[in-house]
């Protein structure tokens, strides 16, 4: 977990040729996970052996940006993620 990350996130995946960014509002920590062989076998979306070539980058209000939202108050936390292929020169 990363407090603090208010900047959008990129993931460079060679493998794919593409760069991945995170950009997100409301938010102000990124956690990065990756579920380990164990874990892995347990999630019904990604094969046994996937998760070497897995992270994931999600956004949220979490550790020393926890938010509370009191009744009839709202928190906004949006995320666009976008896909581009990844030219290297």
């Amino acid at each position: 977990m990363y407090d603090d990350t208010r900047a959008t996130c990129v993931v460079w995946d060679p493998s794919a040729r593409r760069r991945v960014e995170i950009a997100k509002t409301g938010s102000e920590a990124t956690v990065v996970w990756n579920p380990g062989l164990a874990r892995a076998r347990a999630l019904p979306d990604l094969g046994d052996d996937e998760w070497c070539e897995f992270v994931c980058v999600e956004s949220g209000n979490v550790g020393r940006g926890a938010v509370t939202v009191a009744p009839g108050a709202r928190h906004r936390l949006s995320v666009r993620i976008q896909s581009e292929p990844w030219n290297r020169a």
